[in-house]
């Protein structure tokens, strides 16, 4: 500015050329710097001047008690409504004293809206003065610097605004102890990422969070991240340290350490638990581990899988291996495969086996099997019984019957009468008399 209120336009233009040949001729352009923010100008020479012409004072009233005193004051007054000179800050093709006062309080240091306050500016007009100062006061050109408040730029349609830069140097976004947010959507919510500094104690770690504006991490929380998913009716929390939701809607991190992958209405509270996805699992016990859909691992160490089955499965106690497989579990490993029904057979080996057992309640006149499946009794006599395979055998199994003594005492005995791939007869006695009662059987054959 110093040089606006001291020379001539025609040092202007002689300046403006000499600035035209070096962008023509300098291969390496840096960005524009408005005049009077060269170092030159400052709050009580040149911000009292223009205030001063704001106010419409003219004449030697105008440079009195500034350094610009022993100047022309006309010369200075017109130096200042020099219209090429980057003074017209509002771009109406005048300098007046919208402009002098803008940059007055430019010079005093103001700040975002307190630069234009008070103006009569619309807050088009007022952000364009704001992103012009940004911009280096570049006449003529685009206004296209980020500024305070936001931007609404006069691009073509499908046009997108980019902040970044054109080389490979690295962009630091800085918000020290404070928050930097990307949003999509701000007019109703945070969509989008909020990464906050975080500071419980001694222990520092920003929290992340993505996704809906409904996301959200409780109040002491420090490294704590939720990376996406969510709904305004449906979000994810993460309430305890270095907990973690990857996504996904109603997905709760409510343990240290813990993590939920996605899927719903998923819960990880124990220390270190994790429940990868799926729907209704929870994972209550420190460092437990629930899958699959209702799986509830209630118990440190424990790990539960839920099949399709829409109800829960649970630990029992801590460190188990717990599977609900309603179409079975096969370990290939190759040595055991356990498939439906409780049947256990070798995958490798001489034979490919399984075993079916029970407990038949023999001693009455309609037996029953209340422990053990896959086959049926039914009594033909006194003492006399025939059990069919619901599933037979490959070939004829090796049945093994072990008497179970009634009430009454000892000498009771039981003995197989004959076997086959679908079924086997056995006889019990008291003695040598047939007399109902209770035992025991195990099949084991080839599949």
């Amino acid at each position: 500015m110093a040089r606006f209120l001291k020379s001539s336009r025609a040092l202007f233009v002689q300046s403006a050329a000499l600035a035209l040949s070096a962008a023509l001729f300098t291969p390496s352009l840096h960005a524009q710097t408005c005049p009077f923010d060269t170092g030159g100008s400052d709050a009580v020479n040149d911000g009292v001047v223009l205030t001063r012409y704001a106010l419409g004072i003219t004449g030697a009233p105008l440079t009195a008690s500034t350094r610009y005193a022993s100047l022309d004051p006309l010369q200075v007054k017109a130096n200042i409504e020099c219209v090429g000179c980057a003074l017209d800050v509002n771009q109406d093709g005048v300098v007046d004293t919208i402009d002098t006062t803008v940059i007055a309080r430019h010079l005093a240091g103001f700040n975002g809206a307190a630069v234009t306050n008070g103006l009569g500016l619309t807050s088009a007009v007022a952000a364009s003065v704001t992103s012009f100062l940004a911009n280096g006061c570049a006449v003529g050109g685009a206004i296209n610097a980020f500024v305070h408040g936001g931007n609404t730029f006069a691009l073509g349609a499908g046009v997108a605004s980019v902040l970044g830069n054109n080389d490979n140097r690295s962009l630091t976004l800085k918000a020290p102890e404070s928050t930097i947010k990307l949003l999509v959507n701000p007019a109703i919510r945070d969509d989008g990422l909020r990464i906050t500094y975080a500071r419980e104690g001694g222990v520092a770690s920003p929290n992340t969070i993505n996704g809906s504006g409904a996301n959200s991490v409780a109040a002491g929380v420090v490294g704590a991240t939720i990376a996406g998913g969510g709904l305004a009716s449906a979000p994810n929390a993460v309430t305890a340290d270095f907990g973690t939701v990857g996504g996904g809607i109603i997905n709760n991190a409510n343990g240290d350490h813990s993590a939920v992958g996605g899927g719903q209405f998923n819960t990880a509270s124990g220390i270190a638990s994790v429940v990868p996805g799926g729907v209704g699992n929870t994972a209550a016990g420190n460092f437990s581990f629930a899958a699959g859909r209702k799986a509830q691992a209630n118990h440190h160490g424990a790990f539960v899988w839920g099949d399709n089955t829409d109800s829960n499965v649970a630990s029992t106690g801590d460190n188990q291996f717990v599977i609900r497989a309603g179409g079975g579990v096969f370990l290939n490993t190759p040595s055991v495969q356990f498939g439906p029904s409780a049947n256990v057979h070798a995958a490798g080996g001489e034979e490919s086996l399984r075993i079916t057992r029970g407990h038949c309640n023999c001693i009455i006149a309609t037996p029953t099997i209340p422990t053990g499946s896959g086959v049926t009794v039914t009594r033909t006599a006194v003492g006399k019984f025939a059990f069919t395979f619901t599933t037979p055998f490959a070939g004829p199994p090796t049945v093994t019957l072990t008497i179970f003594l009634p009430p009454g005492g000892p000498g009771y005995t039981t003995v197989l009468t004959s076997f086959s791939a679908t079924g086997f007869t056995a006889e019990t006695y008291l003695g040598a008399t047939l007399t109902d009662a209770p035992f025991t059987f195990i099949a084991i054959g080839p599949r």
